[in-house]
């Protein structure tokens, strides 16, 4: 709710931002430029039609999650009911959610975890599972990721040489990625 108000009534809220905190205030542009694109991003609660199609697209997208750990766990012996896949997903979000580097611990923590005290399973097929499930979620978004970079021809030294700052012009190339993007919604 507050969020679609904020979408249909941005003029009303921008101006109470402005009120609150100016933009001639230090750091008052910034703060007002996250502001709206924040709304920016929440523009689709706008149209009703738009919204309903990737409310439908989520739900499809969260069911073949839920039935690939269904899958998964089937292919290591472990039976549970398939509305159980679901509470195994909302473990693995968790697990997936705490920032490391590729959810790595956690995920498998918080998954197996949850098979443990749902499930009845033993520590270490949970552990197993888990894992595997893990490296299968991970390696298609690991493999795109190479071949891109192989394809646009970089290499991890020329990256790291970019990031800081050794790389064109000696310029790191993290401020570039902090402009702010406008993009537009039809």
């Amino acid at each position: 709710p507050r969020l679609w108000g904020l979408v249909h009534f941005r003029r009303q809220a921008a101006a109470l931002l402005e009120r609150i905190y100016s933009e001639e205030k230090p750091g008052g542009k910034t703060i007002h430029s996250i502001f709206h694109s924040v709304v920016d991003g929440f523009a689709i609660l706008k149209g009703g039609r738009t919204l309903i199609g990737v409310a439908i697209y989520s739900l499809v997208i969260w069911c073949v999650i839920a039935f690939s750990i269904w899958f998964s766990l089937l292919a290591f012996d472990i039976h549970i009911p398939v509305a159980g896949s679901l509470v195994m997903l909302a473990a693995l979000v968790f697990g997936i959610a705490i920032p490391t580097q590729g959810g790595v611990g956690t995920y498998e923590w918080f998954g197996q975890q949850a098979l443990m005290i749902f499930f009845a399973v033993g520590v270490s097929k949970a552990a197993a599972a888990v894992l595997v499930m893990h490296v299968f979620a991970a390696s298609p978004t690991i493999i795109m990721g190479l071949w891109f970079t192989y394809r646009e021809g970089l290499s991890f030294r020329g990256l790291r040489e970019e990031a800081t700052g050794g790389g064109r012009n000696g310029n790191p190339a993290a401020p570039d990625l902090l402009k702010p993007v406008q993009i537009e919604i039809n």
